[in-house]
């Protein structure tokens, strides 16, 4: 339990400092994030010159001062994200690692003390841009960029996919609370301590996948962060089946043979994904690699619809094919 307590804690403490939209008591409300991607009008001029500096700002710092600050890093061409929470028109009132870089930047361009801190000297600085008019009125365009339309907020196809994955991180979170619940219920009724161990450890796998759809988030790719969300509900789901005690023996082999398999199916892919990436951005032409990776993601969500429907072996099946494809994808650079 202390492992399990230890992790959970390490895993918001890290949302707190890495993606600026949770707080400090924990995760907060995915509805607010609803309300921040669809809060993304048609409107790009709207800064804030007025921002009320009166205190320090720095790494872990909400506030309505932190939004006014994002907002003008982003006019300012200091980008704090190019899509996603923290962006034009999609800022955000607490100071992650992005605000944190985003400043760094204006702060060595400027002359300033790079600290990272948005200190009297930078607010100084600040106050004589806006005294001297010198502070843009506009956000920067995002013409060129495929997330944006031309006014500098997310296309309406983005907007959908964003709350799409907003609400699949959302229902992973119910069926968390469902799962941790039930694991406390069984430990209080001295239940199977071996189901109990079992249901603990997908439970962390849950918050592992979770985690990952939240950095997904922050990245912009939507559909990654709806997938990711939905395997750990999935995984939570398993956990309470754990301890329902629902399956035997040899099921829950097969079926910690299927998971395993899919585990190495997905490292499989993102290590894929990754030297294609670099390989694009070397001028390489990866075409057939993608075309492998896609088979290999499409595999891998056949796994899991298999895996899903307790259908273990075919789970395994088709989680090794798709790990085949993504080594072939990477063979094909």
């Amino acid at each position: 339990m202390k492992k399990f307590t230890r992790i959970v804690s390490l895993g918001i403490f890290a949302l707190v400092f890495l993606f600026g939209f949770v707080s400090l008591a924990g995760v907060a409300p995915i509805g607010e994030a609803i309300k921040i991607a669809e809060a993304q009008t048609g409107s790009s001029a709207a800064f804030y010159t007025a921002c009320n500096f009166s205190r320090t700002l720095f790494l872990g710092s909400v506030g309505e001062d932190v939004r006014c600050l994002q907002r003008f890093l982003n006019s300012a061409g200091f980008r704090v994200a190019q899509n996603g929470l923290g962006a034009p028109s999609n800022e955000t009132d607490t100071f992650g690692a992005r605000t944190r870089d985003a400043l760094i930047r204006w702060q060595s361009a400027n002359g300033l003390a790079a600290n990272g801190n948005f200190d009297q000297q930078s607010a100084s600085f600040y106050l004589s841009l806006s005294n001297s008019n010198s502070i843009p009125n506009s956000n920067p365009s995002n013409s060129g960029d495929p997330f944006y339309n031309q006014s500098g907020n997310l296309s309406d196809s983005n907007k959908e996919e964003q709350r799409d994955a907003l609400e699949s991180i959302n229902d992973a979170r119910d069926v968390f609370d469902d799962a941790e619940n039930e694991i406390e219920e069984a430990r209080d009724g001295n239940e199977n301590q071996n189901n109990i161990d079992d249901a603990e450890e997908l439970l962390i796998e849950g918050i592992e996948e979770l985690f990952d759809a939240y950095e997904s988030i922050v990245n912009g790719d939507y559909d990654e962060a709806r997938k990711r969300a939905e395997d750990a509900e999935d995984l939570f789901e398993d956990a309470m089946d754990e301890i329902d005690g629902g399956n035997n023996n040899n099921n829950n082999n097969d079926r910690d043979d299927a998971r395993d398999a899919i585990d190495d199916a997905e490292e499989a892919i993102d290590n894929a994904r990754d030297e294609i990436r670099d390989a694009d951005d070397d001028g390489d032409n990866v075409d057939d690699a993608e075309d492998l990776l896609e088979e290999a993601e499409d595999a891998l969500d056949e796994a899991w619809d298999a895996y899903n429907d307790e259908d273990y072996d075919d789970a395994t099946d088709f989680a090794e094919e798709a790990e085949d494809l993504a080594n072939d994808a990477i063979d094909e650079l």
